[in-house]
């Protein structure tokens, strides 16, 4: 009898072992330790190839290295953090107001970089955590082109829950989406689980980002006057109302605050291809029935 009573709890345990585990259904990719990467496709587009990749940028600080675009710090005992890069003040979620760290970003201080023979745009991210709490998850990155500098009408299409992410959209009808790493409504969405312990305190960098050249070059090629980029990101638990909101396998942020970068210096970039060239390839052609399209009609 007290054989089948402790079988029946074991049974009854592991249950719920596994429906705890299965809360969540994001999948959560570790990059928490050093050198360690990771590859994946855009939710908006299967054929654009991100990458992360955990990285210390040999330097003796920030300063002359990374040029930062947008800093992100949630205020109070807020486990969120989200934002995006721009001109326009007052900004609208947790950017800090500083021009010197939020600002807008032209699509020529954006580094293109060769992996294994695609070019990709490369971003850096540093973040900052509690030594204690070191760990932090990224759980939404969305990159959008424009033809001015000075965005404020960002709205939230699909609000975050305890198991899907946030995103955005721009309201001004004039600006493309080139890249979205989740898609809102998705439970089974990506989130990169970052650690800000990997590097000495003073070392610039934690993470490099890379998203496949190509997707910029369609819209550009299709819009040339759309040469600023938006970077939009959320970090932490869900940005909702309730705070230290508990959500399965996300590691929240604790005050410190969380920036984007390009490196100073870089070398130059690979030429962009030409109009003529995109045509020829059927790249332009592609790429405008690929995107996802929001510009008034003219």
């Amino acid at each position: 009898m007290t054989r089948t009573y402790i079988k029946g709890l074991a049974v009854i345990a592991m249950f719920l072992s596994l429906t705890a585990s299965n809360a969540s259904a994001a999948n959560s990719i570790d990059l928490t330790t050093k050198g360690s990467s990771a590859t994946g496709t855009a939710a908006n587009d299967a054929e654009i190839t991100w990458i992360a990749q955990q990285t210390s940028i040999s330097s003796k600080g920030n300063e002359g290295v990374l040029d930062s675009f947008v800093r992100l710090r949630a205020e109070g005992d807020n486990t969120s953090e989200q934002g995006y890069n721009t001109d326009a003040r007052p900004l609208q979620f947790d950017e800090k107001k500083n021009p010197n760290v939020t600002r807008s970003l032209e699509l020529s201080e954006v580094p293109v970089v060769n992996i294994e023979g695609v070019n990709y745009r490369q971003f850096v991210l540093e973040i900052n955590q509690k030594k204690e709490e070191s760990l932090l998850s990224l759980n939404q990155v969305q990159i959008f082109l424009r033809n001015a500098g000075n965005l404020d009408t960002a709205t939230v299409v699909a609000a975050a829950t305890s198991t899907t992410p946030p995103a955005i959209d721009f309201l001004d009808l004039v600006s493309t989406e080139v890249f979205r790493l989740n898609n809102g409504d998705d439970p089974n969405f990506t989130r990169l689980n970052l650690n800000a312990a990997l590097n000495p305190k003073r070392k610039p960098g934690d993470y490099f980002f890379y998203v496949e050249d190509s997707a910029f070059q369609a819209v550009v090629n299709l819009f040339p006057d759309q040469q600023f980029v938006y970077l939009y990101s959320q970090f932490g638990t869900p940005p909702d109302s309730t705070p230290n909101r508990t959500t399965p396998d996300a590691f929240p942020a604790n005050g410190k605050f969380e920036e984007w970068a390009v490196l100073k210096n870089a070398p130059n970039p690979v030429p962009e291809p030409t109009s003529v060239a995109l045509v020829l390839t059927g790249l332009g052609t592609l790429g405008l029935a690929r995107l996802r399209r929001r510009h008034r009609s003219e």
